[in-house]
């Protein structure tokens, strides 16, 4: 049977006899926006305006502390929050420019598997660089349809403001993340420390994307087109480490 890479990795991970040479166990925790990515119309010259996904994630690492292999393996369990409502990015006749207050609303969870190298920054001991990279298995409710309808504040009519076709990335196809951390130590005692890290993240094979068709009920403005996730996602760790 072919197995999936992050199954592979997880299992590594977890088996006592893999790892007894990764003497460093690190617990990982924090957040970050994801990019927002514009709207891209096929017809018309209405689109919406982009929001940035929020994301927050934690896990754990093990990795060696001793000799020249400084690598180490892991998985994190990401939960990706995202606003169902958006409003449109021009103003019209019967419906003003707005601004986009953001509500959040759990979109995925995914599971990153990784490996990772590390090394110091000018041979300090306080600072230093981590890169983790592999497959990320994301789970969701599926693809669903929704319609937001909004008031005219000029007539006061009810109107379909626009259409939303959620087409999530397939569950079981893994897509592939890559980040790049810095470490600053802020607390040392023994093998044990606390490190804030701040990362940049790029997922790759993603094929999530959202179809919009904005004013379907007016002749004249009747938009369609659509939105893909960001490529690109900033963030803050905090990670503490526990070494033997």
């Amino acid at each position: 049977m072919k197995k999936s890479p992050a199954i592979v990795l997880l299992y590594v991970f977890f088996t006592g006899s893999s790892v007894r040479s990764f003497a460093q166990l690190d617990w990982i925790a924090g957040g970050g926006w994801r990019s927002s990515s514009p709207a891209v119309s096929y017809s018309g010259k209405i689109g919406l305006q982009s929001l940035s996904d929020r994301e927050w994630t934690f896990g754990m690492e093990r990795s060696s502390r001793r000799g020249s292999r400084k690598f180490g393996i892991g998985s994190l369990a990401t939960l990706r929050f995202r606003s169902p409502f958006y409003e449109l990015d021009k103003p019209l006749s019967y419906y003003p420019l707005k601004t986009h207050l953001p509500t959040y609303r759990l979109e995925s969870a995914q599971l990153f598997s990784f490996v990772s190298l590390r090394g110091g920054v000018l041979g300090s001991g306080r600072l230093g660089w981590r890169l983790r990279t592999g497959p990320v298995l994301q789970f969701h409710s599926g693809n669903y349809l929704s319609t937001t309808t909004a008031i005219s504040p000029s007539t006061g009519s009810v109107f379909v403001l626009y259409q939303l076709g959620i087409q999530a990335h397939p569950v079981g196809i893994p897509f592939w993340r890559t980040q790049i951390i810095g470490s600053i130590r802020i607390w040392k005692r023994s093998w044990n420390g606390i490190y804030i890290e701040p990362f940049a993240s790029l997922d790759l094979g993603d094929r999530s994307e959202i179809r919009y068709l904005a004013l379907p009920d007016d002749s004249i403005n009747i938009s369609e087109g659509t939105m893909k996730n960001g490529k690109w996602l900033l963030g803050l760790l905090c990670r503490i480490s526990f070494g033997r």
